[in-house]
């Protein structure tokens, strides 16, 4: 995602991915193709509904939610991350922690670290 929403002049910009690699990467896939991307999925298996992202997902984000509202909470800002992660603004959905030299204590979705997820345990 990130490198589909993000340009080399962003200030959140991917570290280790350079001008030429952005060009090569939206050269390849289009507009219509990062539209597909989807930062999360709802699965249906075993009577539970499973959250499959892509880093995963800390319980810490959802410490002021109600269980009964996890599914909007989670599903609401996805349209939107886009759109903020151009502008320059923060969501912590997209927010690197600090193992990654960031500024967010706990990775968000894309970027929620094995070591987060056991340190941090709540």
């Amino acid at each position: 995602m990130s490198y589909g929403v993000e340009s080399p002049e962003s200030p959140s910009y991917l570290s280790g991915c350079d001008a030429a690699k952005w060009i090569t990467i939206n050269g390849i896939l289009t507009a219509r193709d990062w539209q597909k991307f989807r930062l999360h999925v709802w699965m249906e298996g075993g009577g539970r509904t499973w959250l499959v992202t892509h880093a995963g997902l800390h319980s810490c984000w959802l410490e002021c939610v109600e269980a009964n509202e996890y599914h909007s909470f989670i599903d609401a800002p996805a349209p939107m991350l886009g759109t903020v992660s151009n502008r320059g603004e923060h969501h912590f959905f997209l927010g690197r922690g600090v193992s990654r030299s960031d500024d967010q204590s706990i990775g968000g979705i894309n970027w929620l670290d094995w070591d987060e997820m056991v340190q941090y345990r709540v």
